[in-house]
């Protein structure tokens, strides 16, 4: 994925759009691995225009805490599934800028 620097505080809106099939896809945002909590995410509703197939979309929506930087990075994932026949993800990764020296899960360990 792509490489781009967010803070603390922030807001992130990213949207994440399914071809059109039918049935429709199933939408689904994780944040560092972790399936997005429901309140962040909202479903949209898009036009449909002739015919029976469906594009599913979904935003997610969160103003970023120090605790979404693992590692220094945040790391969001959109996954696009039918049933068991179709599977596809997309990633961003997100450097964490202004952080500070203690970034979460970094340590350094120095041996006498």
């Amino acid at each position: 994925g792509n490489l781009w620097g967010l803070r603390v505080g922030e807001r992130l809106v990213l949207h994440c759009q399914s071809a059109e099939s039918f049935p429709s896809a199933s939408l689904k945002f994780y944040i560092n691995n972790e399936i997005a909590h429901d309140e962040t995410v909202n479903t949209i509703k898009v036009p449909q225009y002739k015919g029976v197939l469906i594009s599913s979309k979904k935003s997610l929506d969160i103003i970023l805490e120090r605790r979404h930087f693992r590692y220094g990075d945040l790391v969001v994932k959109c996954t696009s599934d039918i049933y068991d026949i179709y599977f596809q993800s997309s990633k961003l990764i997100f450097a964490g800028l202004d952080l500070g020296e203690m970034a979460l899960g970094r340590q350094t360990i120095s041996s006498g």
